[in-house]
């Protein structure tokens, strides 16, 4: 089909009359083009403070490596092993304990700034052939990775949701275009103790505005505040926010009359430090997708209604568009990379 990033792997093809088993042996040759050229633009912007003479293997082997654990979720050792087996380099790869001697000396803030600069590198280079002429929507998530090694060597937080398996986890916030078939994360933070959620959102926001020109903001009802709705409309940004239950909401939800409704206004105040803070985003509430005889409600500042049969329905696909968080699943992979790696059965 083509890709704007100019790449000369990726120039279109017609493959129109050859058979499926071709198209996706073809397909799957472009895609190793791809990612070896992705690497020469990604894997400059990662330091290992490895020594620049006498080592065996160069840095380029350790981001291999990793790269591998990351997508085939193995441990070090294991995955070490498989990897030197199956790479095409002279000096295979290196073996379990030496890569993770390595990675381990990374904290979260050096693993942070690198994984942030290697999205500029690719946002870069996408620049110089393809234009990015209109606001680009992006969501904000919350992204667990479990943890089952050393607590001594834990340096991430120890909390995890309850609905979660695990109690310790690595836990890391993400901001990323989001659309149809769009996933690409614009930047990350990780996450080791109490932070504001208004304050957080800020410093992704001000991360991704680095890049792209910022559209509407989805996220979940994780970030259902007053200081993040408040953060948003001083930035004059559009957000989409899923609102958590509480007793007005459900008052709200209990008094609809159709399956859409509308709540201009809606007061959401507090005080802090003496001050009280007041916000008045329009409260919405709509069928739920995947829970029959739901209802879901969200806050935001975009233009609904539920006046009309056809402002309903115009209210509920606008709604939808929450939808396209789902995407990002997939795109905070990126973000795992590094805390992929694993010691004899054990994540790091």
């Amino acid at each position: 089909m083509g890709n704007p990033l100019g790449m000369r792997e990726l120039e279109p093809t017609d493959k129109g009359d050859c058979s499926n088993r071709s198209e996706q042996r073809y397909i799957t040759e472009k895609v190793k083009d791809v990612t070896d050229t992705l690497c020469q633009i990604v894997f400059p912007a990662i330091d290992l403070d490895r020594p620049d003479a006498g080592t065996r293997y160069v840095d380029t082997a350790f981001l291999d490596l990793q790269s591998y654990l990351g997508l085939t979720g193995t441990a070090a050792n294991q995955g070490s092993r498989i990897f030197d087996e199956e790479t095409t380099r002279d000096a295979g790869g290196p073996a379990g304990d030496t890569h993770l001697q390595y990675i381990k000396q990374l904290d979260a803030i050096e693993i942070a700034s690198m994984a942030n600069g290697a999205i500029g590198e690719m946002v870069w280079a996408a620049e110089q052939y393809y234009s990015i002429d209109r606001h680009a929507d992006v969501a904000i998530d919350i992204t667990y990775v479990a943890y089952y090694g050393d607590r001594d060597e834990f340096q991430m937080s120890p909390g995890a949701p309850p609905s979660k398996s695990y109690s310790w986890c690595y836990k890391m916030a993400t901001i990323s275009v989001v659309g149809e078939e769009v996933k690409f994360t614009l930047g990350m933070r990780p996450l080791r103790g109490y932070i504001p959620r208004s304050v957080l959102v800020e410093q992704l926001l001000d991360i991704a505005s680095d890049h792209v020109s910022l559209g509407t903001v989805y996220a979940d009802a994780e970030f259902d505040g007053i200081g993040v709705v408040k953060t948003l409309e001083e930035k004059r940004l559009s957000y989409l926010i899923r609102k958590s239950s509480d007793n007005r909401v459900d008052r709200f939800v209990a008094a609809m009359d159709h399956e859409v409704a509308v709540k201009q206004s809606h007061e959401m105040e507090k005080t802090s430090g003496g001050e009280s803070v007041t916000v008045t985003p329009t409260l919405v509430g709509v069928p739920s997708t995947r829970k029959e005889d739901t209802t879901v409600t969200f806050v935001t500042n975009l233009q609904v209604s539920d006046g009309t049969k056809a402002a309903r329905g115009r209210t509920r696909r606008v709604m939808g568009r929450y939808a396209r968080r789902g995407e990002l699943r997939t795109a905070t992979s990126q973000s795992k990379i590094f805390w992929r790696g694993q010691h004899h059965g054990t994540r790091l």
